[in-house]
């Protein structure tokens, strides 16, 4: 395939950063964390940067299972990325692929970069609480942080195949659909293409040809038009994806978390401002905070329980939250538990609290020497938490196990997250569900609305007002459970 093509289109933008970003380097040593972001030099103290592969790696997953509502064939994905290892596009000459993505580093204009490192612990599943051995710190890039985005295409003309994949994945960026980075089972990674324009050039037309060089040797930035990408409909009849990664339907879940008591997540600086506290609630970018692993260790080990009380596969329980498997082998998760925002009373105050303890020792029943502590806590906040689900044709099973999981989280039933739950802190009183947007795929016997889809689309929109859709959602998820319960008893 030649490597020169007639028809060139640049895209740039911006990409917002709405949630911690964490793109890691792959370092093995660095000075201040286990796990450090890219940086441009490689550096622990230069600028961070989003990866032009990281970022191609992103489009071209959500490509290769929304191709199949497209119509669009694989050889056209190939075409349009390149070659992986493992395919047999070497043999075809697809080369490195018609689109290349660059680096995106921090755009002109944006807050400052803010870096954080967080803590976190693995938690031993056979004993509830943090396994030996097992903490670890990773760094990351703020929500609010803003980077430049640029890419390019060059093909045969404006219908072509690839073109129409390359402004599908473009406008899920644009639509904040995508994750960039690392840890999106924890909310990291949710980012949105801002600003997006574009510029073609058609080189096999001499005037086309002298404009694009002339821009191209004086590094114009005229010409651009503003691009604001809808989801395109099936351009042919439907593809069939048994046996292959199909397309998504997507639920997300606004929901306000409500704490009754002492609430503490603890976070990994000394407290400033408290010169006896030994710890303080988790703050960032001067903020309260309720990490996503926090609130997603709770919901796992609540649907841990539902699980095997229900006698459902450890199968299914996985699938919906993902596992790693001691060869680096694993499956990654289905639901995303967004980090909560603290949400402040109606008088603006932030009720802290400064409590003290001491440990006690066992033999003479009296304090230890030396074993006094101090902790800040908040009394009673409550937080807007996020979550997202994503399943494929054959998963309607876990939108039930999901909807069990919820049921207890707003019933507040025996839940409570954060630090030290085993002296009464963080217990959940209840949670409010206050929007639902949802995103179905339509084709091949999958789950169907209440209503007929446009018979040109293969996936509907339904807005946050349309709660009776998700009830009927909930109906054949609960089907579905049903079918799934009755095979197993079978």
């Amino acid at each position: 395939m030649s490597s020169y093509k007639p028809y060139r289109v640049e895209f740039r933008g911006t990409l917002a950063a709405r949630s911690p970003l964490h793109a890691g380097s792959g370092v093995i040593w660095h000075p201040l964390t286990d796990s450090p972001v890219s940086r441009r030099d490689g550096t622990p103290f230069d600028a961070p940067i989003l990866a032009g592969t990281a970022l191609k790696g992103v489009l071209r997953g959500h490509a290769a299972r929304e191709r199949y509502l497209l119509g669009i064939e694989e050889l056209a994905l190939q075409s349009l990325f390149g070659e992986q290892s493992g395919d047999e596009s070497k043999q075809k000459g697809l080369g490195q692929g018609r689109v290349r993505v660059f680096d995106a580093a921090r755009a002109t204009g944006s807050p400052e970069l803010v870096e954080e490192v967080r803590d976190h612990v693995r938690i031993e599943a056979e004993w509830g609480a943090a396994a030996r051995e097992a903490k670890f710190d990773e760094e990351i890039v703020a929500g609010g942080t803003v980077f430049e985005f640029r890419c390019t295409y060059e093909g045969d003309g404006p219908n072509d195949d690839e073109l129409l994949l390359l402004r599908e994945s473009l406008r899920a960026l644009q639509a904040g659909e995508l994750r960039c980075g690392a840890k999106s089972s924890i909310g990291y990674g949710r980012v949105e293409l801002q600003g997006l324009r574009s510029r073609s050039y058609q080189r096999n037309q001499p005037e086309e040809l002298k404009r694009f060089l002339r821009d191209r040797l004086t590094h114009s930035q005229e010409g651009f038009d503003n691009c604001l990408l809808e989801r395109a409909p099936a351009a042919r009849p439907n593809l069939c994806w048994k046996d292959a990664p199909g397309p998504l339907s997507h639920f997300e879940f606004d929901v306000r978390l409500y704490f009754h008591g002492n609430f503490l997540s603890k976070d990994s600086l000394p407290p400033s401002g408290y010169p006896h506290a030994d710890a303080i609630y988790f703050l960032s970018q001067g903020q309260p905070r309720l990490k996503g692993s926090s609130l997603r260790g709770v919901l796992r080990d609540r649907a841990s329980h539902i699980q095997q009380s229900m006698g459902l596969k450890r199968e299914r329980f996985d699938t919906l939250f993902g596992f790693a498997n001691n060869d680096d082998s694993g499956r990654k998760s289905r639901l995303e538990t967004w980090e909560g925002v603290y949400v402040p009373p109606q008088d603006g105050a932030r009720p802290e609290l400064l409590l003290d303890h001491v440990a006690v020792d066992r033999i003479s029943g009296f304090a230890a020497d030396g074993a006094k502590f101090a902790g800040v806590a908040l009394s009673a906040p409550a937080f807007d938490c996020g979550f997202r689900l994503s399943l494929t044709e054959d998963e309607a099973d876990l939108l039930a196990l999901w909807g069990f999981v919820l049921r207890d989280l707003i019933e507040g039933f025996r839940l409570q997250a954060g630090w030290a739950v085993s002296r009464g802190y963080g217990e959940v009183a209840g949670a409010e569900l206050r929007a639902v947007r949802i995103s179905l795929v339509t084709a091949h016997g999958v789950v169907l609305p209440p209503q007929p889809a446009p018979p040109d689309r293969l996936r509907i929109e339904l807005g946050e007002s349309r709660l009776e859709d998700l009830n009927w959602c909930w109906t054949q998820a609960q089907r579905a459970w049903e079918r799934e319960t009755l095979a197993q008893a079978g």
